[in-house]
């Protein structure tokens, strides 16, 4: 497979993956694609005063439908929604290695589910639409526009929530937003011991007059993002003038040390080691979006915890 050989439809597909995908394969040659979302527990919260207008399983079900028919139409396969206690999911299930699976295969770094999953080094030259519907396809599965994600200021922003086991797609998904898309990142905030959130989930923070510029893919969060964006303009906030870098800063806080920075849980880049912001981290596990000097490696800037 060419490696231009992307659209915006697999794009997304790719994205939907990353956020909550497997690629299965069973006994007998039967392979499975799964895509699960946690929704059914989902807490839409909107600015005071605000609602949204709309039936909320009636919209999830019809996002679900919509996302079906552009899977479908790219594997080929028929498809299958299962309810369970906390999520659906999405299934589509082949007898035969298709061309559409080793393709995905390779797209998703020979991995096998979401928490093994990395892009390969040329899907950062993939065109900026296609990279856009990227990120959209993993917003759409594991983002939750919500009033309750705002900063110290009540700026209102956008979580892409990344799973713990992870530890590399929230640099490739910063990379892409900020250094390709130009999209301000206000920070990673890490699910490590150091910042009381042992092994929860990773949270890609940006502003949500930026993610605007990717937007979501089903409509009822689409109308969610466009009221905190309305609450943000009517209140005076603005997106901030610069990303998590470069500038250096000397950290604000000193954090204590944890029993678990041993734990296998981590990986090598940063297990056994101390931090006390998570920029420290971002540096450790390959970011490279800092100001690099000939007297220094990259300098970041500090991060909000």
């Amino acid at each position: 497979m060419k490696k231009d050989y992307v659209d915006n439809d697999v794009a997304y597909l790719l994205g939907m993956l990353f956020a909550r995908g497997a690629l299965a394969e069973e006994k007998g040659g039967v392979k499975r694609l799964i895509i699960r979302f946690p929704y059914i527990n989902e807490k839409f919260t909107l600015p005071p005063r605000k609602r949204l207008g709309i039936n909320m399983e009636t919209a999830i079900r019809l996002s679900l439908d919509d996302s079906k028919g552009r899977i479908n139409e790219l594997i080929g396969a028929d498809l299958k929604t299962e309810r369970a206690k906390n999520e659906v999911s999405i299934i589509a299930t082949l007898t035969r290695n298709t061309i559409a699976w080793r393709d995905l295969k390779m797209l998703c770094g020979s991995g096998t589910d979401y928490s093994n999953f990395l892009l390969p080094e040329y899907a950062f030259e993939w065109p900026e639409d296609i990279l856009v519907d990227f990120v959209r396809g993993f917003a759409d599965t594991a983002a939750v526009p919500s009033f309750a994600d705002r900063d110290q200021v009540g700026r209102q922003r956008i979580v892409l929530q990344v799973q713990n086991a992870n530890w590399y797609i929230p640099i490739q998904l910063c990379r892409i937003i900020q250094e390709i898309l130009n999209i301000k990142v206000e920070h990673v905030l890490w699910g490590h011991p150091n910042f009381g959130r042992a092994f929860r989930e990773h949270r890609i923070r940006v502003p949500a007059e930026e993610f605007r510029k990717i937007g979501f893919g089903w409509e009822y969060k689409r109308k969610v993002l466009e009221k905190l964006i309305a609450y943000d303009n009517a209140e005076g906030h603005h997106p901030p003038k610069k990303g998590c870098n470069p500038k250096a800063k000397r950290t604000r806080s000193i954090k204590p040390k944890h029993r678990d920075e041993k734990s296998p849980k981590l990986p090598p880049e940063i297990r056994a080691k101390h931090f006390d912001a998570c920029f420290q981290i971002c540096k450790k596990l390959g970011c490279k979006q800092g100001i690099k000097t000939e007297k220094t490696e990259y300098i970041f800037e500090d991060a909000e915890i």
